[in-house]
């Protein structure tokens, strides 16, 4: 497009679009993306350097091996059941044995193959539930909304007509958040909808809400949410770009049609636009939901305990390969053996191999998967958002557990369309859709969340409180300045400890020349002696609470009554100094101000224009009234209430915007932002705000002044001291010093605001009435420009008294301090990334707990070579600045985990930050193994990359706005009743597709150790589990080896059914039981490995887990033999006498019987039953074993299994059972046996459960050694390797 089109095409304005034609743009785009879906990107796979690790890479043990192994087995196995049914004297195999040995070997073999069949396809759809990672859930997401539009779409066309409410924004109970947690600064725009036949109004939504021709207004500093042009020159700016700070901001406010001098601007005024950061209005020309819908997926990265799995996998298939050698050996060597009845002895080999090929054990795999994915769904339920307030009381976790196994397997199998119409087939929907989204099979939330390093917070909001509270209060007296420290309160039961919440740590911001509430600065009596204060006090202690009302005069001595601590005040503040009251005639009009200020007001009313423009609405969106609690709390702290204050009527506000201040801010960096004006980033930011009121009582006329230090004492001359009644002037000096204080606490972060007071004469009535509600005064006067020439508003508001200086600050949020030391505990370590800089983060850092002492942070914004940054932190170390300079951006970071040392992964707080770097930060943790999580605000699109780039993530809801319990002025300043529910589910859903689960509420990070723990847990037990299942599946292995190497002429029969029964119904049964062991309190006191991609298991730790696993198998395997040869002579003794004096001359003795040749092809009684017993006392052995795999580090005899798993008395009941069925049917001659042979029978399983025992203490040690370092790596702070 050449410059004239543009520009004709920039004089055609656009209309702007109607609530239901944005939803038509948005329906279109992504019905378009349903029916068009991007191409996904092959992922390469790596080359391997080996053709034996491609079978495995490729699944071809699964698809193959087990396939031909099965397939081998039921031939065999037909072939013998043909030869004895057709040819018995000239079979292939010489089958002569009863028929019923046949039977159960092709039954057997049908069983085995169905199972690999099963494991085969369930290997393919999980592989194609990994493959396609996250696309289901964003078409999911994207195919909910547009039914829900849809089938709404009359009701909401009939409803935007009528101008009613189409939807009801959902409520959740905990939270009482009313408005779009966000500026623009991180993804909440203001954007200008038409509604109906309704003008339209400015409102503020997610930027994945935005459509093509929305016109959305943006300010220095924004982040451009699509690609867009101006609505009055045309220009056009690019998705991501940044409205930086530059000098060609400058020069367009000093272009500015402003007035000069100083002169009053009405509340509707266009002029305000750019006192707001240069708002302007840009047209959207592409809607940013698409482009955000064909961004890449994160990338995957392996767990260990999948590399770990993969080695398993491998040694068994070779060990099967082994075992398979060995038995055909063994056979094929005998003498004579091909005179002997084959058809008995050949599948003895392949049934040897299946148990160790993935027959059922991928199947096996997946049900622990599900399991623990289960159980840690099921614990965060409670905290989830799909849960609402009205959540069941009596639905037990085993309920929740049992949904979501079920859920889960529906997920992994690429049933959930399936299970979604069985829900509402049987009636069950309702408990169905009361689930949390499972996670992807790729997110690997089992394998990772036990095992994470890392616990990162993304966003300020998560971490902070979203009020400041007042810190300290700096007023005039007789002896100079009083600083008055104010302390937060507890009620009179609780200790300081438990309600403190704060964490003495660090050095913080106390100096040796902090003062507590009894000291004053320089006591002489010129308020111009007074030293600057640098420090403020930051740890505060807490004190009963002492409600005091300016109503109550009494004297010194006299005691103050108490009044009841209101319901709602949720940070409730007091005077750190019990003779604080002796200061308050100085406090009354302070408190006073305060309470006044945050006083409810009426709306304003609407213009008397019958039309306003697009910009006169934008101008009524930003110029509201910024909400501070602080003012509130403290007024309550003097003594006053909003019942006292009813005798003030207010009559105007009048707003002082400097120009000079202006300009300053407009150079300011986001990063040296105030969390306060992070807060109101979008909002008309005035300098001082002055309230007149008028006194009911006596009919005089006061004026209340608070705001910035620097415009507020310019309006001063005098400075009230309220012990002696006395007005003293207020010279230059006092002003530079007060400011020069105010600047510190300021770069501190702290939130300063100034007082003054001025009772106004009778002669201003008819002045102050002709004021409007709310009027601006404008600053703008130059050196060489006069103050005289000025409108007769600033003629009020010049010449008052000072009253003193509120310090106020964010605190952050109560839980989070405990969540440091659980974390800390726990071997996880806590990071914190905060968009402010060094000083204006060292504080909030300090109260959450961070040690701020020592490599305590590292700024992640570039610093150039040899630039000096103001705002980096100090420290009381005389060699900070020389030897503990940390790294400055992700360049020098990587620099410095390169050359210097790894102190860089050891800081628990990162500062100016941004979204970008965060994400390379979370990237640099991760290429140094670690297991990251990153936890975030849900509704924000841009915290998407960072959910993306973290091995997990959580998204925290906070997007549940309420008009029923918000106060009218901050719902109808930042929510909109047009928007609908499913608009915001759409977009947190999107938003955080990548995340494990999203959490309800801020306060639901408390959480996150609970559910960490219940990882843990359930890692562990699947752990454990499959531990077992391998070791059972090794036993079976040693136990056909043995039986295949037999001492005695007749081999054991290998029981074709009752190994199925071993391998596909005792060991998974009793396996699935140790997945369910509960947690254990030591669980949270371990650090965990390190994700090392190069490292499979620890140091030597491989050896010992194969030798372990190989040895607690032997005895097991070993003893039934010794069983079958005493089953198998007694039971022919006495059910086979006349073959045994025909065929073996009568011998009665072990050896002659056992040596007897002619045994060979004996298939009775005594060798079926001999090798039924001796599979029976396999299994026997393996399930008592089964309780030594539940805890590393106990013995059975130090925590008894049943304890901690009552699942595991239920398995192992039901496999005593199923073992007694199977001997029943399948025995013969049981009188015959010995009493020796069921002592024997007894004792051999405890033999088998204290050797396991024995070889677990041995291995004790190693694993204290390893968990020992872990500890000792973690609790590093200095630098492991420093210097390289």
């Amino acid at each position: 497009m050449n410059k004239s089109d543009e520009d004709s095409g920039c004089n055609q304005q656009q209309q702007p679009l109607s609530w239901r034609g944005a939803r038509v743009k948005l329906r279109e785009v992504l019905d378009d993306f349903m029916e068009n879906p991007p191409q996904k990107q092959e992922h390469k796979v790596k080359a391997s350097k080996f053709l034996f690790d491609l079978w495995f890479k490729w699944d071809m043990d699964v698809y193959a091996g087990s396939f031909l192994a099965s397939f081998a087995f039921l031939l065999i196995s037909s072939l013998s059941l043909s030869s004895r049914l057709n040819h018995p004297d000239t079979a292939l195999f010489n089958a002569s044995a009863d028929i019923s040995i046949y039977r159960n070997q092709v039954a057997a073999a049908a069983i085995i193959m169905t199972c690999c069949l099963l494991s085969g396809v369930a290997v393919v759809r999980r592989r194609n539930a990994s493959a396609k990672d996250l696309d289901p859930s964003k078409r999911r997401a994207i195919s909910k909304y547009l039914s829900a539009m849809r089938k709404e779409n009359s009701d909401i066309s009939s409803s935007l007509n009528s101008g009613s409410h189409p939807l009801e924004i959902p409520d959740v109970c905990t939270e009482n958040t009313t408005d779009f947690v966000g500026t623009s600064l991180s993804g909440i725009y203001p954007v200008f909808r038409t509604s109906g036949g309704e003008p339209g109004n400015w409102v503020k939504i997610p930027d994945l809400l935005l459509v093509q021709g929305d016109y959305v207004a943006l300010q220095i500093g924004d982040i451009v949410p699509a690609d867009c042009r101006s609505s009055k020159t045309g220009k056009r700016l690019r998705s991501g770009e940044s409205l930086v700070r530059s000098a060609s901001a400058g020069k367009a406010f000093a272009s500015a049609p402003l007035p000069l001098g100083r002169s009053s601007i009405e509340q509707d005024s266009r002029a305000l636009l750019p006192l707001c950061n240069l708002f302007d209005i840009f047209i959207v020309e592409e809607a940013p939901v698409l482009a955000f819908l064909q961004r890449s997926s994160g990338r995957f990265r392996s767990p260990q305990v999948h590399r770990q799995l993969y080695d398993i996998r491998k040694v068994m298939y070779g060990f099967s390969v082994l075992v398979f050698g060995i038995c055909v050996i063994c056979i094929f060597c005998r003498p004579t053996i091909f005179s002997a009845d084959l058809s008995l002895l050949l599948h003895a080999p392949i049934l040897g191999a299946m148990a160790g090929l993935p027959i059922l054990s991928p199947i096996f795999l997946m049900v622990l998967e599900m399991l623990g994915t289960a159980r840690i769904l099921s614990t965060a339920h409670p905290y989830a958002t799909k849960n609402s307030c009205d959540v069941k009381t009596n639905e037990s976790k085993q309920n929740r557990m049992s949904w979501y196994f079920i859920a889960t397997a529906a997920s992994r199998l690429l049933l959930t369309d399936l299970f979604d119409k069985l829900c509402k087939l049987v009636g069950n929907e309702e408990d169905y859709t009361s689930l949390m989204p499972i996670p992807a099979a790729s997110m690997c939330l089992l394998e990772k969340l036990g095992v994470a390093t890392a616990f990162t917070v993304v966003d300020d909001y998560l971490a902070c409180e979203t009020d400041s509270i007042p810190q300290q209060l700096l007023i005039p007296s007789a002896n100079g300045l009083k600083l008055l420290d104010i302390c937060p309160t507890y009620d009179e039961g609780e200790t300081e400890d438990e309600s403190s919440g704060r964490k003495r740590t660090g050095s913080g911001f106390e100096s040796p020349e902090s003062s507590d509430s009894e000291d004053t600065f320089n006591r002489s009596t010129p308020i111009s002696q007074i030293t600057p204060i640098k420090r403020f006090k930051s740890l505060r202690k807490r004190v009963p609470i002492r409600r005091f009302s300016v109503s109550d005069t009494r004297s010194r001595g006299a005691s103050v009554a108490s009044k009841p601590m209101e319901e709602d005040s949720k940070n409730e503040v007091q005077f750190e100094d019990p003779l604080w009251w002796q200061h308050l005639p100085s406090l009354k009009c302070i408190g006073l101000t305060c309470m006044l200020i945050e006083r409810e007001r009426e709306f304003r009313p609407p213009s008397n224009k019958k039309s306003q423009t697009v910009e006169e609405k934008l101008v009524s969106h930003i110029a509201v009234e910024r909400r501070r609690k602080q003012f509130q709390l403290l007024g309550s702290c003097i003594g006053f209430d909003m019942e006292e204050i009813t005798s003030y009527k207010e009559l105007t506000r009048l707003q002082v915007i400097s120009c000079r201040l202006f300009s300053e801010r407009l150079k300011t960096h986001t990063h040296a932002l105030g969390r306060e004006d992070a807060r109101n980033w979008g909002k008309l930011c005035t300098d001082s705000t002055s309230l007149i009121v008028q006194d009911n009582v006596s009919k005089a006329y006061h004026l209340l002044t608070v705001g910035d230090p620097r415009v507020v004492t310019a309006l001063c001359h005098e400075a009230w001291q309220g012990e002696n009644a006395t007005i003293l002037p207020f010279s230059s000096q006092d002003r530079s010093s007060i400011l020069t204080t105010c600047n510190d606490w300021r770069l501190s972060d702290l939130d300063v605001a100034a007082f003054s007071y001025t009772p106004l004469p009778h002669n201003l009535e008819q002045v102050i009435e002709s004021c409007a509600s709310t009027k601006y005064l404008l600053d703008n006067v130059s050196k060489a420009m006069s103050k005289d020439n000025a409108s007769h508003e600033w003629s009020i508001i010049d010449s008052q008294i000072f009253m003193g200086v509120l310090a106020s600050s964010i605190v952050p949020r109560k839980e989070i301090e405990k969540l440091l030391e659980t974390f800390d505990e726990a071997g996880v370590r806590f990071v914190y990334f905060s968009p402010r800089n060094m000083r204006r983060t060292k504080e909030v850092a300090s109260q959450m707990g961070i040690d701020v002492a020592w490599n305590c942070a590292i700024s992640l914004r570039p610093l150039d070579e040899g630039e000096d940054d103001q705002y980096r932190m100090t420290s009381n170390y005389a060699d900070w600045d020389v030897n503990a300079k940390l790294p400055h951006g992700i360049v020098d970071v990587r620099k410095h985990l390169e050359e210097v040392d790894n102190v860089p992964l050891l800081v628990s707080l990162f500062t100016d930050v941004t979204k970008e770097n965060t994400s390379q930060m979370l990237e640099i943790f991760q290429e140094y193994h670690d297991t990251v999580i990153a936890v975030g605000l849900s509704h924000l699109a841009q915290n998407a990359g960072i959910f993306d780039c973290a091995d997990l993530s959580v998204g925290i809801d906070v997007l549940f706005a309420s008009a029923g319990k918000a106060d009218s002025s901050d719902v109808r300043e930042t929510t909109d009743e047009n928007i609908l529910s499913p608009e915001i589910d759409l977009v947190r859903t999107l938003s955080t597709v990548s995340c494990i689960f999203r959490l309800r509420g801020p306060s639901s990070v408390a959480y996150m150790p609970y559910i960490i723990a219940s990882s843990r847990a359930a890692l562990q037990a699947a752990s454990s589990a499959y531990s077992f299942n391998s070791m059972g599946c090794m036993a079976y292995m040693l136990f056909v080896v043995f039986s295949m190497c037999s001492i005695s002429t007749a081999l054991p029969i290998i029981p074709s059914l009752g190994s199925v029964l071993y391998l596909f119904v005792s060991l998974p049964l009793m396996g699935i039981s140790l997945a369910m062991t509960q947690q254990k309190p030591e669980g949270m006191k371990q650090v965990p490995p390190k994700n090392d991609p190069s490292q499979i298991f620890g140091k030597k730790e491989r050896f010992r887990a194969y030798l372990h696993a190989f040895l607690k198998s032997i005895f097991p395997a070993a003893a039934p033999q010794l069983l079958w040869y005493i089953a198998f002579v007694e039971i022919l003794l006495e059910s086979e006498p006349q073959f045994i004096d025909e065929h073996c001359g009568g011998a009665k003795s072990w050896s002659g019987l056992l040596s007897c040749d002619e045994l060979k092809n004996y298939s009775g009684s005594a060798r079926t039953s001999g090798s039924a017993l001796a599979l029976a006392e396999l299994i026997l052995c393996v399930i008592v074993i089964s309780p030594s795999f539940a805890d590393r580090k106990k013995t059975v005899w130090q925590e008894y299994p049943w304890s901690q798993n009552s699942i595991w008395i239920l398995a192992f009941g039901l496999n005593i059972g199923i073992v007694a069925i199977y001997l029943a049917l399948v025995i013969e001659n049981l009188h015959a046996l010995s009493w020796y042979f069921y002592i024997i029978a007894l004792i051999c399983p405890f033999i088998s459960l204290i050797l396991a025992e024995m070889l677990k203490m041995y291995n004790l040690k190693n694993v204290k050694r390893a968990e020992t370092l872990r500890r000792l790596q973690f609790e590093t702070r200095l630098g492991m390797w420093s210097p390289k």
